[in-house]
This record gives C-alpha cells, sequence and structure tokens, in this order.
C-alpha cells in the first residue's frame, strides 16, 4: 500500500510539472506571432468613412492595403507607418504597439519566466496594436 501511495504522488508530481510546462509560451499560444489589423480611413472633419488606398510599413514590412481590409502583420515592439490617399485628401498615422502585461504575469506563474519568457520574446507575441487603425484624411495640398 504504501508503494502505491508514493507511485500515485509521483504521478501526481508529474501531471502538475506537465501541466505547467504546456503554459509556457502563453502570449504565442493565445495571440500567435501574427495580428490581423484593420485601417478605417474618415475626414478629419466630419468623420465619415472614405474608401482610401493605404501602404503600412514598418521594419520587417512594406504593403498596400484598401481601407476597411483585413490585413496581417507580425507582432512587433516597432511602430506602424500608415499613409492613405483617395485622390483628393491625405492622412498619415504613426502608431506604436502596446505590451500586454498580462502574459508576462501568466509567464511567471506558469515557469518563473524560464522558458515561457523566451518563446514570447522572440515571437514578440507580447505586443499588440490597436484595431482598427484610424486614419484622418485632410484636404491634400
Amino acid at each position: 500500500m504504501q508503494n502505491l501511495f508514493v507511485s500515485s504522488r509521483k504521478i501526481i508530481s508529474l501531471i502538475a510539472v506537465c501541466s505547467t510546462l504546456s503554459l509556457t509560451g502563453c502570449a504565442s499560444i493565445v495571440n500567435g506571432s501574427k495580428q490581423s489589423l484593420k485601417i478605417e480611413a474618415v475626414d478629419a472633419v466630419t468623420g465619415a468613412p472614405k474608401a482610401a488606398t493605404c501602404n503600412v510599413s514598418k521594419a520587417d514590412l512594406s504593403i498596400g492595403v484598401k481601407s476597411s481590409e483585413t490585413f496581417e502583420v507580425n507582432r512587433s515592439s516597432k511602430s506602424l507607418y500608415i499613409t492613405c490617399e483617395d485622390g483628393v485628401s491625405t492622412g498619415h498615422l504613426r502608431e506604436k504597439s502596446d505590451f500586454a502585461q498580462r502574459f508576462l504575469f501568466l509567464n511567471i506563474a506558469a515557469d518563473f519566466c524560464l522558458v515561457s519568457c523566451f518563446i514570447d520574446g522572440y515571437n514578440k507575441a507580447w505586443y499588440e496594436y490597436p484595431s482598427p487603425l484610424i486614419v484622418e484624411m485632410k484636404p491634400a495640398s
């Protein structure tokens, strides 16, 4: 009976350790390394939506998108630079990503940040851009 009790404790301990390790990289598991974003081009005076062609750029990206379309970017601590045009007006936006602290706390709780912080840091999964990204359009001069 004593051996059975010791074996059960070892199995329960092993399950607890495996469960904790499965949470490593919590932000990577929940968020992934990419984020879907949407640009809303609006008239700076009226706030009315406008159909515009936009260029989105940052350190590792330069793409053209239309306003109101969804597109994906790699999560990053780098700012996004957005320029939109509709033939009559233009708009510019520089948007920084936010650091999602809640995942850092979960990583500390899961494995004292021994493995999870490296995984999430490598994937930049802690960072999040606001969406939609609002670009105010003003008459081109």
